[in-house]
């Protein structure tokens, strides 16, 4: 019964290790992925990327503002997030 357990564990660690190894060895980070893209997509990616870091700094801002008063977080008002625009802008043709 114990052996098993054992051989289990062994077999079960070397599927995952190798599961993991495979991964980060075929799976790019992401500056490698901003590299491979297209000049007019990595520009496109970098507005959105700006955007959306202010975004976020924007509402880290609101909930500290928020956690200061007595009030719940929905009760203060709107959240400064701005969704008017799409994520991905498509290019009319």
């Amino acid at each position: 019964m114990g052996i098993s357990v054992a051989r289990a564990l062994v077999y079960a660690t070397g599927i995952i290790g190798t599961g993991y190894g495979l991964m980060k060895f075929t799976v790019p980070d992401e500056e490698q992925m901003r590299q491979r893209l297209d000049p007019h997509l990595r520009e496109e990616y970098d507005k959105v990327k700006a955007r959306n870091q202010q975004q976020h700094q924007a509402l880290m801002e609101h909930m500290k503002a928020v956690a200061l008063s007595d009030k719940p977080a929905w009760q203060s008002g709107s959240i400064p997030l701005n969704n008017d625009k799409p994520a991905i802008v498509k290019e009319e043709e």
